[in-house]
C-alpha cells in the first residue's frame, strides 16, 4: 500500500494491484489515512 502523487496520474493510492483515486487535501489528513489503511490492513478494528 502507498500513496502517490504521479504526474499525469494525479492523488492516487495503490492497495495491492488496485489503484485508486485519492483527493490531497492536507498532510494531516494523508497521515490519517495512511494510518486507518495500515490499521486495516493489520486487521485492527
Amino acid at each position: 500500500m502507498r500513496f502517490d502523487n504521479e504526474p499525469g496520474k494525479g492523488d492516487h493510492y495503490h492497495l495491492g494491484d488496485e489503484e485508486l483515486n485519492y483527493t490531497f487535501e492536507s498532510l494531516e489528513k494523508l497521515l490519517d489515512d495512511f494510518w486507518e489503511q495500515v490499521d486495516t490492513l493489520r486487521g485492527v478494528p
